[in-house]
């Protein structure tokens, strides 16, 4: 401490060199002038005293605030090198080679270092807008198949299925749902309703939303009891609950899908169906964004956002998600419903 601060006083008596230059001619020049005109010794020591005392207050008191500013400006420093090391940058310093005063020094350093921040935030938001754009390719890949359906069952004629029709338009709607909570997912923390929900009715509603993809499929439905509440957000958890569900249907081409609460687990819910499985190599990356796995490239219309965005959601309302799998013998989706902590991002 002693060290910076007789440093800082350095580089201060350095900046002002000059001015003590003056002085020092100043006082020289008062003193031959007396001397030359033979004024009163004592009237002119007095005079030098008082002069010289009130010009080291003076100095005294710029110093300081010298120091001061100094230290202000190295707080700054410090806190926008804490940002550039919490986003993992490495921190670049400007040379003072050729820089003469300290307080220069201080802000060349703040300007560099908000250039570095300002090229941080423009690489983020390029590449949040090539994330954008790669979902989107891949979105408009994706709604582009129940359409072309929906044109084809129209072109055949006026012996419509009306019941195909209506699942290709339920597709639609799907994606469109999709692509919109993709949109709110920067926001979501402006949009989250905390509250006490009952777990077995927001089940119930994502099961009556895909009930005609039960019948169409014929798959079975066997719900058990869900008892309590959780502590979420009705919307985002209800869009969670769906994701999942669709894909249970998705692959599944006979049986069934079986709901329950984990027995061995506090607060957890399982969505179990009997479908096509998932190869064991594909199940630690199946919530990566873009990631469709061996069973996503079988099906064209996957797009690799839906458990991505599930598991997203599910880490900011403090929840969390795990999947077991075998090929064949369907898969089984751990939601664990326990708050313990809601990330603000």
């Amino acid at each position: 401490m002693q060290t910076e601060l007789w440093w800082n006083i350095k580089e201060y008596l350095k900046k002002q060199k000059l001015l003590f230059i003056i002085l020092v001619l100043y006082h020289g020049t008062v003193i031959s002038t007396a001397f030359l005109s033979h004024l009163n010794l004592n009237l002119l020591v007095n005079a030098l005293l008082l002069s010289g005392f009130f010009s080291l207050l003076l100095i005294i008191g710029d110093a300081l605030n010298y120091i001061k500013r100094h230290n202000a400006l190295r707080n700054q420093i410090q806190e926008l090198q804490k940002q550039r090391e919490k986003e993992d940058i490495p921190l670049f310093c400007v040379s003072h080679q050729e820089l003469y005063d300290l307080i220069e020094r201080d802000y060349q350093d703040i300007i560099h270092l908000m250039e570095q921040q300002y090229d941080s935030i423009q690489q983020q938001q390029d590449k949040s807008q090539k994330n954008m754009m790669d979902y989107y390719s891949m979105w408009v890949h994706q709604i582009k198949i129940p359409i072309s359906v929906m044109d084809l069952l129209l072109q055949t004629g006026d012996d419509l299925d009306q019941e195909q029709l209506r699942q290709e338009l339920f597709k639609i709607k799907q994606y469109v749902e999709m692509v919109l909570c993709y949109l709110r997912m920067e926001t979501m923390n402006q949009d989250l309703l905390l509250k006490e929900y009952p777990l077995e009715e927001m089940v119930k509603k994502a099961i009556r939303k895909y009930a005609s993809m039960f019948i169409h499929k014929k798959l079975t439905m066997k719900l058990e009891e869900l008892p309590g509440k959780v502590l979420t957000d009705e919307k985002w958890l209800l869009f969670v609950l769906e994701q999942v569900l669709s894909n249970a249907i998705k692959y599944t081409k006979s049986g069934g899908i079986h709901i329950y609460m984990d027995p061995e687990r506090d607060m957890t819910l399982v969505i179990e169906d009997t479908g096509i499985g998932i190869r064991r190599e594909d199940i630690p990356r199946v919530f990566e964004r873009g990631f469709t796995g061996y069973n996503g490239r079988l099906n064209q219309s996957s797009t690799g956002i839906g458990l991505y965005l599930c598991k997203e959601i599910l880490q900011r309302l403090s929840h969390s998600i795990a999947m077991e799998s075998e090929v064949g013998n369907g898969t089984r989706v751990r939601i664990d419903l326990q708050t313990k902590k809601i990330y603000m991002d």
